[in-house]
């Protein structure tokens, strides 16, 4: 294990920060007190690095005498040191060298860090001491938003949030297993990181160093150990009535004193690393497992006796404690493990875990899937209960949906309160979202403080508080709570509100990345949870809108999503808040989009829509009517004020005084160059006429230029051109390396002007075009514009003329030197079928208007542009045969079958 200590060391040396340990490192008696491989030695090189008059004693065997150990101490005490590391002091403990170490941690001047693997009695809070931190094992586990960066050390591409939780629940956060981990897949690429991690898991990666943390146990602790592997979650009664009782206290005495990594939950059970009860467990012998797990079932709750039975393999004896006790199923969590096989347990399990995870329409479908009349009668009541906190997770947008008469039975019979299902707690979330949030925060106060409120109620309340409080916590004080409680869920089988606390995490995060937020969203849209996409997506927006990096696009989008939920408050509240943005960043369609939240806001009456519409008119007119009425109208909401800074009367009223004595100013207009882009069939950018040489650039810089041409002259977030182009460095690098492309672009250009070119708009660039239409992108999207404008009155010579204009600027595909880049892949397939599609309708229209020749050329057209496309082969068809050519027809219907032969659909 000594090796596992060292590589955590050079880890530190390397980078790895612990940010979230400073300030307790910073105490004048720290004390390090945990098993092998928890990284203590990698705080006592960081000290050491940190303090350049630090003195490092590394203790060993022969520091065991006290004369040795003292005369070592002395030189310490006598030097010029400001803090004195001690490290491996486990070497003193239980022998006559302690009392000598005892005394030099009370009489030393210097700041003292102490780490040993064993407890000592004076590794306590003492008065003498002028301020002590004690770190144990639990301490020291790292975090979730910690195991980016050790992976980005070992050499590996960090996984996904998803990836990182499930790492922590298998190894307790310990930091030897992770970086053993890390190690295993450092040479994986980005995209099979998450797949790669679970094989390393399952597949006995980090076994070494297990089997080094278990060396170092007394052999009493390593057998008691070994026996408790059996238990889901190990609790001080079932584990000395398991063990007997001096094997029980010594295994609880080694957790309590940080000798296993482990974590504990809310409810007070311990729980061991997955991977470490796998490893121990697997190496009895089959009959010794199964009778260990059918004695642990008799101490067990039915759900935890139900979960150890079945990691046994002892599946029937599992489902006859669900015959039993058939409540357990209904329970939250209760489904983190299936039978191998298909029956109405199994059913009723699926059902149970996509609950939790919050898949909500393919729950319902097995749900309706399930024969009522042929379930056990002990099942009777199951399918209510499962149903009534279906509906509560997914039911009507604006209130909570009371139970039915028919499950206040089956609730009652869970031990839940009928009248406090999940969907209370779920209105009050949307209470926030409509900015009610000192409404909300009562709301919540009130349900953490009721003792009949169910693990899953108090997790979800819990979450929306630190939502609501971000505002006012500090950054890491967010952190903590959102990692502990993602912890806590998948601790208790409640991965849904996992996800939505890694949502959460990864959206107020001080340097959040786009990239950690979509990927949440779109774990949350794959499993239909739509709603928790948008929640994830509305603290983002908050989160930005505190530190002044939001977006109306950003805003306008949430506004989109809410409505397609039937959140019309919310639509209105988000609707509200881009009108501010826009007018806040000067955005030319500020107007159209302040109109268009007005006309919602009187559709759907919301205060805090009217503060944020008021808000947008103060930043256009300056109006101290503005002001106070966007305060107003913020506390009539709930809201104690915007979360964004406004100007204070006082501000207004100075403004107001100078303008009128302010002179009027003519200003001279310096001239931009007329830019225009072209994307179709590669990319070309002419200046004023002129094609400009990008052969100097950099291709990242000319990444960057592609990407702005991709969005028409629209501004485009720097955080997303950072973490989409060099999205293997940190946040910070990555936009230190956008401003620096932006700078060469700007030369390369050569114009005075080249910084309205390529401009900054507040924290975004855009390629500023005179005409949004000097791209080709746009022309094209204009073009089809009117076509379809002219198809809704009626008009055919019209509508064909603008798929003529369209299909004549489609030169190419998009950006073809760019491959398969993720950047322009998505708009290259767009447009290759907006393409095809107008080509198969222009098709259509000219073969109705008579003009055979031009159907055949535009359905022909169609399929040169995308030959995967039914419509344009559907209008080849059409073409030959409308023109009576059998061996035409014959041919294209070879053609048309070869292709759906080929796509697997014929």
């Amino acid at each position: 294990m000594e090796r596992a200590g060292e590589f955590l060391i050079e880890a530190v040396r390397n980078g790895i920060d612990r940010p979230r340990l400073e300030t307790r490192m910073a105490a004048r008696r720290v004390f390090l007190i945990a098993g092998a491989g928890a990284g203590k030695s990698s705080l006592i090189a960081r000290a050491e690095a940190a303090d350049p008059r630090a003195y490092l004693l590394r203790l060993g065997p022969r520091y065991a005498t006290p004369s040795a150990l003292a005369a070592e101490l002395e030189i310490a005490a006598r030097s010029e040191a400001s803090t004195v590391l001690i490290d491996d002091a486990q070497w003193c403990a239980g022998c006559e060298a302690a009392d000598v170490l005892e005394r030099f941690v009370v009489d030393a001047p210097q700041r003292v860090i102490l780490a040993s693997r064993e407890a000592f009695p004076f590794a306590t809070a003492r008065a003498e001491y002028g301020g002590t931190a004690v770190l144990g094992v639990r301490d020291l586990a790292l975090r979730l938003d910690e195991v980016a960066a050790v992976f980005r050390w070992a050499g590996a591409k960090a996984p996904s949030s998803a990836a990182a939780s499930r790492l922590l629940t298998e190894t307790a956060g310990s930091p030897a297993l992770i970086v053993a981990l890390a190690g295993a897949v450092a040479d994986v690429d980005r995209d099979a990181v998450d797949v790669a991690l679970v094989a390393a898991i399952e597949g006995g990666a980090a076994a070494p160093v297990l089997d080094g943390l278990l060396d170092d146990l007394d052999p009493i602790v390593h057998e008691a150990l070994t026996r408790a592997s059996v238990l889901p979650s190990m609790r001080a009664e079932s584990a000395i009535d398991l063990l007997g009782g001096a094997a029980g206290c010594a295994l609880l005495r080694a957790l309590d004193d940080g000798m296993v990594p482990h974590r504990l939950r809310a409810d007070g059970a311990r729980e061991l690393p997955r991977m470490l009860r796998r490893h121990l467990f697997g190496r009895l012998p089959a009959s010794e497992r199964a009778a260990l797990a059918a004695d642990a079932a008799k101490l067990l709750t039915p759900a935890d006796a139900a979960r150890a039975l079945a990691d046994a393999a002892n599946w029937d004896d599992a489902i006859d404690v669900l015959r039993a006790h058939p409540v357990a199923i209904a329970a939250p969590g209760a489904a983190a493990w299936a039978p191998p096989r298909a029956d109405v347990v199994t059913d009723l399990l699926a059902v149970r875990a996509l609950i939790d995870d919050r898949e909500p329409v393919t729950a319902r479908r097995r749900l309706d899937a399930l024969r009522l009349d042929r379930l056990p009668p002990e099942f009777a009541t199951i399918p209510a209960v499962l149903r009534d906190e279906l509906d509560g997770l997914a039911g009507p947008w604006e209130a909570s949906v009371g139970p039915t008469a028919s499950t206040r039975a089956a609730a009652a019979s869970t031990g839940r309160s009928a009248g406090d299902p999940t969907t209370t707690t779920r209105a009050t979330a949307h209470r926030l979202l409509v900015g009610d949030a000192l409404g909300a925060t009562r709301a919540l106060l009130r349900r953490l403080r009721d003792p009949a409120a169910a693990p899953h109620v108090r997790l979800g309340c819990r979450l929306a508080l630190v939502v609501a409080r971000a505002a006012i916590a500090s950054a890491a004080e967010t952190a903590a709570s959102l990692c502990h409680l993602e912890a806590e869920a998948m601790a208790l089988g409640l991965p849904g509100i996992a996800r939505l606390a890694r949502g959460m995490l990864a959206a107020l995060a001080p340097e959040s990345s786009p990239h950690a937020v979509h990927e949440v969203v779109e774990e949350c849209e794959l499993r239909g949870d739509d709603e928790g996409a948008a929640f994830v997506e509305a603290a983002w927006l908050l989160g930005r809108l505190h530190d002044g990096r939001a977006e109306s696009r950003r805003a306008a989008a949430l506004a989109d999503r809410l409505s397609r939920l039937g959140a019309a408050d919310g639509a209105a509240v988000a609707s509200a808040t881009a009108a501010y943005l826009a007018a806040q960043h000067h955005e030319p369609h500020a107007v159209s989009v302040l109109a268009a939240a007005e006309a919602s806001a009187l559709v759907t009456p919301t205060p805090a829509a009217r503060a944020w519409i008021d808000a947008a008119y103060l930043v256009r007119s300056g109006d101290p009517e503005r002001l106070a009425a966007a305060r107003r109208a913020a506390r009539d909401a709930g809201m104690p004020r915007l979360p964004v800074p406004l100007p204070t009367a006082a501000e207004l009223g100075r403004r107001t005084s100078r303008a009128p004595a302010e002179p009027v100013r003519l200003e001279v207009v310096e001239r931009i160059p007329r830019i225009t882009v072209g994307c179709f069939g590669g990319f070309r950018l002419r200046v004023d006429g002129r094609d400009l040489d990008l052969r100097g650039v950099r291709p990242q810089a000319r990444n960057v230029l592609r990407m702005l041409a991709l969005n028409a002259g629209s501004p485009v977030h720097r955080e997303l051109i950072a973490e989409v182009i060099w999205r293997d460095l940190e946040p910070t690098s990555a936009v230190h390396a956008l401003h620096v492309s932006v700078s060469s672009l700007r030369r390369a250009l050569g114009l005075d002007t080249a910084d309205r070119v390529v401009a900054r708009d507040g924290e975004a660039y855009q390629l500023r075009l005179a005409n949004r239409r000097d791209c080709d992108l746009a022309d094209f999207d204009a073009n089809l514009e009117g076509a379809a404008a002219a198809r809704r009155s009626g008009d055919a010579t019209g509508t064909a003329d603008g798929l003529r204009r369209a299909l004549h600027r489609y030169v190419g595909e998009v950006l073809p030197e760019d491959g398969p880049a993720e950047w322009a892949v998505g708009a290259r397939d767009r447009y290759k079928t907006r393409a095809s599609e107008a080509a198969a309708a222009l098709a259509h229209l000219e073969l109705r208007s008579g003009d055979r020749h031009g159907a055949l050329d535009a359905a022909t057209r169609g399929i040169e542009i995308d030959p995967w496309h039914d419509a344009s082969w559907r209008a080849l068809l059409a073409v030959h045969r409308e023109s009576g050519d059998v061996v035409a027809t014959r041919r294209a219907e070879q053609g048309y079958r070869r292709m759906r032969v080929a796509l697997g659909v014929d």
